[in-house]
């Protein structure tokens, strides 16, 4: 393939890869682990098991959305199962999140909003939008690890849970057979194909 005949297609590429990446409401290299992660809450009685089962992930960093009245943030989902007798109450307003550097991020805006009681064998989902503090941003934050925590009522009992995510970087590797570019273009350099994988960092 000649230099003319490339150029024409990564100027294709770039602008494809531009367009998709400017539809994304979300910032690009913000993935977090575990993805997502379990946090069951610990019986009172141990030959019992856990009373509720909690998943949670970071979906992203999101980039402001007007159309949906949603701010800059992080989205967090949240998914909790009854697997108990008794029923649970849990209000998204008891969220937070901070960073590692214990920065907080003020309160949520959730869907659904209030407050939900859980009954047994129920299951209740809720997404939370943490708007960034005041004059901040993803670009000025240290976002390498993020704090949630939040409250269950089970019953009578006031439960405080907490989670930990780690941000994932790419790391890019090796995983197609080498390549070679038409010697009229630049000087026949080798190519390879590389893809993303991520690593805590």
């Amino acid at each position: 393939m000649t230099r003319c005949a490339i150029a024409p297609c990564l100027f294709v590429i770039v602008l494809t890869v531009a367009a998709l990446g400017g539809c994304s409401q979300y910032v690009d290299g913000y993935r977090y682990a575990p993805q997502p992660a379990l946090v069951p809450v610990a019986s009172s009685n141990p030959q019992e098991h856990s009373p509720v089962t909690t998943l949670v992930s970071v979906v992203g960093v999101r980039r402001r959305d007007a159309k949906e009245n949603l701010p800059a943030s992080v989205e967090i989902r949240v998914r909790l199962e009854n697997t108990g007798s008794q029923p649970v109450l849990f209000d998204p307003g008891s969220l937070r999140l901070a960073t590692g550097d214990l920065e907080s991020f003020p309160p949520p805006q959730t869907l659904p909003p209030g407050p939900q009681t859980i009954g047994a064998g129920q299951v209740a989902e809720v997404r939370a939008y943490f708007p960034f503090p005041p004059g901040r941003s993803y670009d000025t934050m240290n976002l390498a690890s993020l704090l949630l925590t939040w409250n269950l009522q089970i019953g009578q009992q006031n439960v405080p849970e907490r989670t930990q995510f780690t941000l994932l970087v790419p790391v890019y590797y090796y995983y197609g057979r080498p390549y070679y570019y038409d010697p009229w273009y630049d000087g026949g350099y080798v190519g390879a194909e590389f893809g993303p994988r991520y690593r805590r960092r």
